[in-house]
């Protein structure tokens, strides 16, 4: 995926009323209010004084002239658009990084189904199999994992619980974690921020949901996908089948 245009950079200030933030350019050293388009609490990249990445918008209509894109944390930047993990996952997809899925024939997006939900993606197969699927922005990561989520999530539990309906109707179902970060080598439910939602996954992946991550990188012009990582449940309910902790 290609940014409309390339990122240009600043320093975080300032983080506020969840959608908005203080920002130094670093062109002209102005100070600016930036969209935040991430509403969780961004837990180990809402670093006050991080370099960051701005996508400039030259809408005369918006309101806010720049989105947050990245934070600096470490030597790599680490996506903060939620969004974006949507069109990454699609590609991983796509280009068959994602291991047990077929290949897919067509792809669309933000489909009505279950009692209340839209999947972020329904793909159909060359077979003519559909896949419902549900994509997760993760940026938080300890010693090379990544954790999701970053504070309690009760509609991460609601997709869950559809992905496991459609399970048991006959259907494919793909949990799809993506980490916006290249320096993760595993992915793990965040037990000790949400232990209510690592157990619902550990449960879902039991009853047949097929739970997957992969890695992408940032740069100044593009996101893109990058490989595979192992998915580890081990620990997080008991009601999970041993032969299915590990994926």
């Amino acid at each position: 995926m290609r940014y409309p245009q390339p990122l240009i950079e600043g320093t975080w200030l300032r983080r506020y009323q969840r959608f908005l933030l203080d920002v130094r350019l670093k062109d002209t050293h102005e100070i600016t209010v930036v969209h935040c388009p991430n509403t969780g609490s961004m837990l180990g990249v809402n670093r006050p004084g991080s370099r960051c990445l701005l996508l400039p918008s030259h809408n005369p209509k918006r309101r806010l002239a720049y989105t947050l894109e990245a934070v600096r944390v470490g030597k790599r930047w680490v996506g903060t658009h939620p969004a974006r993990a949507n069109t990454i996952g699609l590609e991983a997809i796509m280009a068959g990084l994602v291991s047990a899925v077929p290949q897919i024939a067509s792809a669309r997006a933000e489909v009505a189904y279950g009692t209340s939900s839209r999947a972020d993606w329904v793909l159909q197969t060359r077979h003519g199999d559909v896949w419902t699927v549900e994509i997760k922005s993760v940026s938080l990561a300890e010693d090379q994992v990544a954790l999701f989520p970053d504070a309690v999530t009760e509609r991460g539990r609601k997709h869950l619980d559809e992905l496991c309906r459609v399970v048991k109707k006959g259907g494919n179902a793909l949990m799809l974690f993506v980490a916006t970060r290249d320096d993760v080598k595993l992915f793990r439910p965040a037990l000790s921020i949400d232990p209510a939602y690592a157990r619902r996954l550990a449960q879902a992946a039991h009853e047949g949901v097929l739970v997957r991550a992969v890695t992408s990188r940032v740069t100044r012009t593009q996101m893109v996908p990058l490989r595979e990582i192992p998915v580890d449940l081990e620990g997080a309910a008991a009601t999970a089948s041993p032969s299915k902790t590990r994926l």
